[in-house]
């Protein structure tokens, strides 16, 4: 693997039009995300691949950032930590690279996590 940076986008699992799928499931919670179309201003050839993040996923890190880091999010940033945590699981990474993410929103409108 090389050292250099890498990029990921992530899709909701279902909603996939990034990865060149057909939406098979319009109806997800990560807003911001996979509206099922492809932006006009994309361009492939600056990421090195798509992760796909289910709801349960990104509802249950968004709990868990929560309870043990503090952190309130919404679903998306949420499914942002859990596309981090699968570049090692799925070996896209080496063990101990760094890994960079960004929690795009608060968790304002979705209540309190618990």
């Amino acid at each position: 693997m090389s050292p250099a940076p890498c990029c990921y986008a992530v899709e909701p699992e279902g909603t996939q039009p990034l990865a060149g799928l057909a939406v098979t499931d319009p109806r997800h919670l990560l807003q911001g995300a996979g509206y099922g179309i492809v932006p006009p201003l994309w361009d492939p050839s600056l990421v090195d691949g798509t992760l796909a993040v289910s709801d349960d996923e990104a509802g249950a890190m968004r709990h868990r950032l929560g309870a043990e880091e503090g952190l309130y999010v919404g679903y998306s940033a949420a499914a942002n930590v859990v596309a981090a945590l699968q570049l090692y699981d799925r070996g896209l990474v080496v063990r101990g690279a760094t890994v960079a993410t960004v929690l795009c929103d608060t968790g304002l409108k979705y209540g309190l996590p618990g």
